[in-house]
């Protein structure tokens, strides 16, 4: 069971760096990671790929990113002729 919900907002204890959970991975040793985006862009304007780190090593911060989900398809009552 994973400690931390996506969108939430995390601090790395050692490094301090800081962002929001993207994803979770559960590895079959019972390791937990979670993918952490950066809050912010480089200073060229860039963004900055994904750091995995270990379940043990994040603490949460106040606040919660949250996005709505669009339909992505799925069972229809009637197929697309399009």
């Amino acid at each position: 069971m994973f400690r931390l919900e996506l969108g939430q907002k995390v601090k790395e204890r050692i490094t301090g760096f800081s962002g929001v959970v993207m994803a979770r991975v559960e590895y079959l040793t019972g390791c937990h990671q979670y993918a952490v985006g950066p809050q912010k862009m480089d200073k060229d304007g860039t963004m900055p790929g994904w750091t995995y780190l270990d379940d043990d090593l994040l603490v949460k911060v106040k606040g919660k990113i949250s996005l709505k989900k669009k339909p992505t398809g799925g069972p229809q009552q009637t197929p697309n002729r399009g």
